[in-house]
């Protein structure tokens, strides 16, 4: 009963963290059922940030330990470097959560959060990587993690659109675009920022951001990992 009443005040005033995701051309995203899910969906949840005036934002994040949820570090601390005055998570939660609001596994608070220290003072989709702690155990589904490499072309996002049912997991697939770094064509809306990016073996190589649009030049952001982001990670969660 506790979390049916929190979720049903969440759902209330609750909007996506919006950082101009946006649609490529057509729009290819689709939702994810029984029938297409695999490993991989089994990780990913529902964020839910309140800021300290009160209002409410979503966000996507994978769990990659025990205890330790990966996202966005814009879905952690705002433009000024504050943090947000809450955190919680629904893991593995694909459903319509107005008409429906209860999860697998519940509502789960964060005990605390980290991100990069050089997000802190110059914001940049090339250092928006956050990790959110919690004291309760997740359902935690290993999923492998890899610096990027230059032959990763093709990319795999999931996550929950703002433009979707509420609760509802919707993915899409695209390429990486060489006009920038940490760029590509991955159809994807606001509420999927901190979304893991998966290359075509299906390990998680970045960090879903936001995008930009220049007149008819469109493209969405991503932390692509190197070494640095690797061992940050691995020093947080050991």
């Amino acid at each position: 009963m506790k979390n049916i009443l929190l979720l049903s005040f969440l759902l209330i005033s609750s909007t996506s963290l919006a950082n101009n995701k946006l649609i490529i051309g057509s729009d290819d995203r689709y939702p994810i059922t029984e029938m297409n899910k695999n490993k991989a969906h089994e990780s990913i949840g529902l964020l839910l940030i309140l800021s300290e005036s009160g209002r409410l934002f979503t966000c996507t994040g994978t769990i990659i330990g025990t205890h330790h949820v990966l996202t966005a570090a814009h879905c952690l601390v705002d433009e000024n470097g504050r943090e947000f005055s809450a955190v919680y998570f629904m893991p593995k939660v694909n459903q319509d959560l107005q008409k429906n609001p209860t999860s697998p596994f519940g509502i789960i608070t964060a005990r605390s959060f980290k991100v990069l220290d050089e997000h802190l003072p110059s914001p940049s989709h090339t250092n928006d990587l956050g990790l959110v702690v919690f004291d309760e155990a997740l359902p935690y589904s290993p999923l492998p993690i890899s610096q990027a490499l230059k032959d990763d072309k093709e990319l795999t996002i999931a996550g929950y659109p703002g433009d979707k049912t509420y609760g509802t997991l919707w993915e899409a697939k695209g390429t990486i675009s060489s006009i920038i770094g940490g760029a590509h064509k991955v159809d994807t809306m606001a509420g999927q920022s901190g979304a893991a990016v998966r290359n075509s073996a299906g390990k998680i190589i970045g960090v879903h951001s936001g995008g930009i649009s220049l007149l008819v030049f469109k493209r969405n952001l991503f932390l692509s990992f190197t070494k640095e982001h690797i061992d940050f990670l691995k020093r947080e969660i050991e």
